[in-house]
């Protein structure tokens, strides 16, 4: 797409109102909704409509709205924000000749061409990325088409899930797929037409899907992409409750719903010109997003873990030391010794370390008499990792995750360390990899992993514990993850 220019801008803000009154307003197959002075959405149609449930980015859709205004097929406008929206994007097709030459920023490459590969023409290239389901856009050396294989390994076409923006250079050409780029978005304040709020052509610190705030007054307005978007059932990652109605389509998903996915529903943020406005921005984004959990009291006090093959004598001693010495302590906690760990038995969560711990129950109940909660590490290894069921969300992975981590928090365990940083763990939806590293679309395992473990908790918490009354283990549930991806490179 074209970044539109300021003259644009202003010539268009003297064009004569059109109908208004609504907050949305539907296009050619995009849906724009005003949902407040400071926050709007545009939203191509999906393969099953537009998407008025919440989703795995967005949890609420209580929006009052504000009057939209429609002056033709291309601009609209609120009291606060003129929006251009040009659904026609000039990006390069298959069938298009070369010279668009563009790169990205903030790449995320598909899973399928992860190193990039090699083309002999520029439509070979976008004819990988079109037979590559991930595949929004692409990217190929400049000359690719008259001089194939310039570069190390012959590499020279990258198919990209996606990206945060675009810059002019000679050395790329860009082009998008069927299912990327379907359209360019511009927003400017009414105020002032000098002030873009947001265009989705303009480069980004990181792919427009993933968050990066901007820094108060660093910026005039901030765009988030839903995508990969999916619906997520009340229970999440446990399995689907007894008695409870699912669409049989969903029923293998585990009432996961991934049919309605698709690229560019965009969230356009006005960030203002003040701090004030910044922050009641920053609240706006919360509410779209939900608020991050509150944690337990006992949370912000002392922990104690260490890798270390304890025994259940040695582990108490210690405890003891902290009590002789009046130092105090909240958490006390094992690392991944607390099961065996050879032949693979830790891909597991049936192989406790008895010969450390003879009876974990009573160790369990040992640590709530000194008013102590602990946790396990656990590096999870996926079911279709070794043959035994489907990918993330499948009814096998789903059960074999589930019993495993609640039969051990039926025993006393109070909650769950989900380590990513190993050699193995699972991977988000779509992905068929017991390496730590896997992503689908943007999402990546550290995320998807720390959705299934604190779900986990939450799902055990309000449906066993908190019905029990039981205000030791329950209340606010915790999860310890991690918030990126393993740091040891």
């Amino acid at each position: 797409p074209t970044p539109m220019t300021t003259s644009f801008f202003l010539s268009a803000l003297l064009m004569i109102a059109g109908a208004s009154g609504s907050s949305v307003v539907v296009l050619d197959g995009l849906r724009v909704s005003a949902l407040s002075d400071s926050l709007l959405r545009v939203e191509p149609k999906g393969p099953m409509g537009f998407e008025d449930r919440t989703t795995f980015m967005v949890q609420s859709r209580e929006w009052e709205g504000v009057p939209l205004t429609q002056h033709n097929q291309t601009w609209l406008s609120t009291k606060t924000m003129n929006i251009y929206i040009n659904s026609n994007s000039p990006a390069k097709t298959c069938n298009a000749s070369a010279g668009d030459h563009r790169d990205v920023s903030a790449p995320v490459r598909t899973q399928t061409y992860p190193d990039g590969l090699a083309v002999s023409s520029v439509e070979e290239c976008c004819a990988a990325c079109e037979a590559d389901p991930q595949c929004a856009g692409w990217v190929t050396a400049a000359g690719a088409h008259s001089h194939p294989h310039p570069h190390p390994n012959g590499v020279n076409c990258w198919p990209l899930a996606s990206w945060g923006g675009l810059v002019e250079t000679d050395q790329r050409e860009f082009g998008c797929s069927s299912r990327g780029c379907p359209f360019q978005l511009v927003v400017v304040s009414t105020t002032d037409p000098s002030r873009v709020i947001y265009d989705s052509a303009a480069p980004t610190p990181a792919a427009s899907n993933l968050l990066h705030w901007p820094s108060p007054l660093t910026a005039p307005g901030y765009g988030l992409v839903d995508f990969p978007r999916f619906f997520v059932p009340v229970w999440g990652p446990a399995p689907i409750p007894q008695n409870q109605s699912v669409d049989p389509g969903l029923t293998q998903t585990n009432g996961y719903d991934f049919r309605n996915n698709v690229n560019g529903d965009t969230y356009v943020f006005d960030l203002g010109v003040s701090l004030e406005s910044w922050q009641q921005a920053r609240s706006t984004l919360v509410q779209l997003i939900g608020p991050c959990p509150v944690l337990p009291d006992f949370a912000f006090g002392t922990w104690f873990t260490w890798w270390h093959s304890y025994t259940e004598t040695e582990a108490k001693n210690d405890i003891s030391l902290w009590e002789d010495n009046q130092l105090p302590i909240d958490v006390w906690a094992l690392d991944m010794n607390w099961r065996n760990t050879s032949n693979n038995q830790d891909h597991y969560y049936d192989h406790p370390n008895t010969a450390l711990f003879p009876d974990f129950v009573e160790w369990f109940e040992y640590l709530k008499a000194h008013k102590l909660r602990t946790y396990f590490n656990d590096h999870p290894f996926p079911v279709a990792g070794r043959d035994a069921g489907g990918l993330q969300t499948s009814p096998e992975e789903i059960s074999f995750r589930w019993n495993g981590l609640s039969e051990w928090m039926s025993r006393g365990l109070t909650y769950w360390w989900f380590d990513h940083n190993w050699g193995f763990s699972i991977p988000p939806p779509f992905v068929n990899t017991t390496h730590t590293d896997g992503e689908w679309e943007g999402l990546d395992n550290a995320a998807w992993g720390s959705h299934v473990y604190f779900q986990s908790v939450e799902w055990y918490d309000k449906t066993v514990r908190d019905p029990a009354g039981d205000t030791w283990y329950g209340g606010r549930p915790m999860t310890l993850t991690k918030f990126g991806k393993p740091d040891w490179r």
